[in-house]
């Protein structure tokens, strides 16, 4: 009996998964259930980027959050980030997609979630430290509120949003 999985994420996507249920009587459907676009108003955001110089610490949520900066820095000619900026990841795997692309992470939150990450970079912050934090358009802002009640300035960059893909319904009726 063949079973069929649904990983809501691109083809190609998780080659390990794939690797492992390769051969199996288990059938791998990647589909992605949402898609990350710009946001409605980029203009804090490619702000934000004209303005690295000026941080001390760039905290990246997602992969997707690190897709979006580079696109940011690829479309204002930036080929790599300040010498002094710090970089803080919210996970191993955000923290791998930084890496794989020459960014040396300083910072991996002991538990991979926005809370993990305000209390493993709060005690390196010095009182004034200026903090971009990348992240979706619409997010909820508490981790940037978390880093403000630690004592940093805390700018929001929103790169991204991320909206439903088209085969969102499909889906659905599946």
């Amino acid at each position: 009996m063949t079973a069929r999985v649904l990983v809501t994420r691109p083809a190609g996507s998780w080659p390990a998964l794939t690797a492992r249920f390769s051969g199996t009587s288990i059938v791998l459907q990647f589909t992605p259930t949402t898609v990350q676009v710009a946001p409605l108003d980029p203009r804090p955001g490619d702000e934000a980027i004209g303005r690295l110089e000026n941080y001390d610490w760039l905290v990246l949520t997602s992969g997707q959050g690190v897709s979006a900066l580079l696109r940011g820095l690829a479309s204002h000619g930036v080929t790599g980030l300040p010498r002094r900026l710090r970089i803080a990841a919210v996970g191993a795997a955000t923290a791998r997609a930084l890496s794989r692309n020459g960014v040396n992470v300083e910072l991996v939150a002991a538990e991979a979630s926005s809370n993990g990450l305000a209390v493993s970079l709060a005690p390196r912050l010095s009182g004034g430290a200026r903090v971009l934090v990348v992240r979706p358009e619409g997010a909820s802002g508490l981790l940037a509120a978390a880093l403000r009640a630690a004592g940093a300035l805390v700018d929001e960059a929103a790169l991204y949003r991320t909206i439903a893909s088209v085969h969102v319904g499909e889906l659905a009726d599946a």
